[in-house]
């Protein structure tokens, strides 16, 4: 899953609010430099593995996220599946 951040993204509460519905997501991209300085790289994309076997809590994620969209700083949220060739490049 991938979030749009705006320009007034709060990452911690993305982060709490993900993990809230869904513990198990993964965050793909490295957020330390996001959280440390809230103004660095403001419009990037935030990106999660979501778990496959836990595909029936998707919908109240998403549900939850588009609730919340304009509180957190979202601007979009997308959603792709991984490929074979993606998992072994990482």
């Amino acid at each position: 899953m991938n979030l749009l951040r705006s320009n007034n993204c709060d990452v911690e509460k993305v982060l709490k609010t993900v993990t809230q519905v869904l513990p198990e997501a993964v965050v793909e991209h490295s957020l330390q430099d996001e959280v440390d300085n809230p103004n660095s790289a403001c419009a990037g994309p935030i990106s999660f593995t979501l778990p496959a076997n836990k595909v029936k809590q998707f919908p109240e994620l998403f549900e939850t996220l588009e609730k919340a969209k304009v509180d957190l700083g979202i601007a979009s949220i997308g959603v792709s599946v991984t490929t074979m060739e993606e998992v072994f490049l990482r």
